[in-house]
């Protein structure tokens, strides 16, 4: 009687270590795709048609957007300081390509 006490015991801690330990994976899953979800909001590549802000200049908007060819890709901007908020440019980011 003693040992099948022991197995009954043994079984019930094993059923709730396998039902701890895939409510532990299904919550570190769900914590991970929220984190993902959070990296590629901020790190996504910026709309082809990118309309300036106020107080960004082409190395900020080139780094947000991994876009080294602002310049080239704008021919109507002659000179870096040629920016201002409400600008619309045309992005090729190094992500999508």
């Amino acid at each position: 009687m003693a040992r099948q006490t022991r197995q009954r015991l043994g079984s019930g801690l094993l059923l709730l270590l396998t039902v701890l330990i895939i409510a532990l994976s299904v919550h570190c899953n769900v914590l991970n795709a929220d984190a993902m979800t959070i990296v590629n909001r901020h790190n996504r590549p910026c709309e082809e048609i990118y309309i300036v802000g106020e107080g960004e200049t082409l190395q900020t908007i080139s780094e947000k957007c991994n876009a080294p060819f602002i310049l080239f890709d704008n021919p109507h901007i002659q000179d870096t300081d040629d920016i201002y908020e409400g600008l619309p440019l045309k992005i090729t980011s190094l992500d999508t390509l």
